[in-house]
């Protein structure tokens, strides 16, 4: 009798494809070669317009509701499920990585004084902004808001009359100093 998943993991543990019977090497850190992944890939992107083209859900092919979207209420059901525990899985990582002082993005170099990030992942990410937002007016214009509005310029919750940033922001940006002035007290070998 044949066995699907027993010939599936004999194929992958010759590291053979076993989409295509083994024809073609798998990719390192996937489960196909490189010619089946392509093959799924444009298979998927076609059902998926047959879908949208039937006026079906885009992700399952299940009935719409009347609401407009392109998904049925199951589907966006699990995604939000996914999308919340992933965002916790997340926020839990880069809790982890602020405590050890590191960048909370690429977990490798340590985080700038006052920032999460390391000067590497800021540079990078100052980089994309600039492309968004190339000579600033955006950034002053949502500062002058939260100004206005009396909120803090970093996160925008509700702040003391006269200041521009929240308790919690000044203690955090006072905090990553400290941790910055250890850290460099530490590479150079003096110790308090």
């Amino acid at each position: 009798m044949y066995d699907a998943k027993a010939n599936r993991e004999y194929y992958l543990r010759n590291g053979r494809c076993p989409m295509c019977s083994g024809k073609r090497p798998v990719e390192p850190g996937t489960h196909r070669c490189r010619e089946c992944a392509i093959r799924e890939c444009n298979n998927k992107a076609a059902r998926k317009q047959r879908w949208i083209d039937a006026g079906k859900c885009s992700r399952c092919g299940g009935e719409l509701a009347d609401d407009g979207r392109k998904t049925c209420p199951e589907c966006r059901r699990k995604a939000s499920k996914f999308k919340k525990r992933n965002k916790e899985q997340k926020k839990a990582i880069a809790e982890e990585r602020k405590q050890e002082g590191k960048c909370v993005r690429c977990a490798i170099r340590w985080a700038e004084a006052g920032h999460v990030h390391c000067k590497q992942c800021l540079q990078e990410m100052r980089k994309r902004y600039k492309q968004y937002d190339p000579d600033g007016t955006k950034r002053r214009e949502k500062r002058q808001q939260r100004i206005d509005a009396g909120l803090c310029i970093d996160c925008g919750r509700p702040t003391e009359e006269g200041r521009q940033r929240c308790q919690r922001c000044i203690d955090m940006r006072r905090d990553s100093g400290r941790k910055y002035k250890i850290h460099q007290r530490t590479l150079k070998g003096v110790t308090r």
